[in-house]
């Protein structure tokens, strides 16, 4: 039998350096992950506009960015709006105790996913995440910061345009194809108690209106008379002082909700939400319709034809 005249090649140092090299370069990318979200769960350093370490907003708070050079507020910021919406108060504690989990939406810049909740980037490197601290205190939370919606650039540049933060501890980014589609990465939590799906139908998604069009981008708030669209509310029957005390949405939902005063708002009649075995709470509807029924849910009984009270 003739010996093969096969070779058995054996790789050369300069390989073998490389291949080194290239493994050493992984696993510290791996490690540089994990402490990544460690240190923004800690949130210990000081915090930075360029560093993943802070909120945008906190910094630019802390340098006095929603005054003037005599102090006057300037209400036109898109800072100070924000400071006067409710993105800039989300903080919350469960009844447990933690809020781990509720910080992927009421403090996103703390929130440390799980391995099954990872990005597809993150999770080509093999490597464990440790659990979240399972509280983060009030002067570490940075609420719905800048960052979560707009990236910033190296220089620190909060720009324009939308993005939404979906692995804050490396700052990774992902497109959105609008400004609706950016809020319902937070608002749809029908599956948390407490928490209603944000459903735009009838009129409004009929229109083609984005959340934007409604709800002012940085301090949310939303009035269907100042937003362009019902100027001349006023002249329409129903629009009037006796139903002062009637939101928009108590007499316009299109999906049957429950109606009530909400004691929050002064006693203010809106729509209820609540699934299932759970205890009905204050939400306004998104599903609106012009044609409205004066008998809905008890409001008005009809005691002679076309006749309420």
């Amino acid at each position: 039998m003739k010996p093969s005249n096969t070779k058995h090649t054996q790789p050369s140092p300069l390989s073998r350096v490389r291949d080194t090299v290239i493994a050493v370069l992984l696993i510290a990318a791996a490690v540089a992950i994990v402490a990544a979200y460690q240190i923004e769960a800690g949130n210990t350093e000081p915090v930075s506009i360029v560093k993943n370490t802070g909120g945008a907003a906190s910094q630019m708070v802390g340098q006095g960015g929603t005054t003037g050079s005599t102090g006057e507020a300037l209400p036109d910021a898109p800072l100070d709006r924000w400071l006067a919406g409710q993105h800039a108060d989300t903080y919350v504690v469960a009844a447990d105790g933690t809020n781990s989990t509720c910080n992927q939406c009421h403090d996103p810049l703390n929130y440390i996913p799980s391995m099954d909740d990872m990005p597809a980037s993150c999770t080509v490197c093999k490597f464990e995440v440790k659990p979240p601290p399972p509280l983060i205190e009030p002067a570490n939370a940075h609420s719905v910061d800048c960052k979560v919606c707009h990236q910033v650039d190296r220089n620190g540049i909060v720009q324009a345009d939308v993005r939404w933060l979906e692995a804050p501890a490396i700052e990774q980014y992902a497109k959105v194809s609008s400004n609706s589609q950016l809020c319902q990465n937070c608002h749809s939590g029908a599956e948390t108690e407490g928490h209603a799906d944000v459903v735009v139908s009838g009129a409004h998604a009929d229109a083609g209106l984005e959340c934007t069009d409604c709800h002012d981008s940085h301090a949310l708030t939303a009035s269907c008379g100042a937003s362009g669209c019902h100027e001349t509310l006023k002249e329409t029957p129903g629009h009037d002082t006796d139903h002062a005390i009637v939101h928009c949405v108590a007499c316009h939902d299109s999906s049957e909700m429950a109606v009530g005063a909400d004691e929050a708002r002064d006693g203010l009649w809106v729509t209820f939400a609540g699934g299932e075995g759970q205890e009905l709470f204050p939400y306004l509807s998104h599903a609106l319709t012009s044609e409205v029924s004066c008998n809905r849910s008890g409001c008005h009984v009809e005691v002679l034809p076309g006749k309420f009270k």
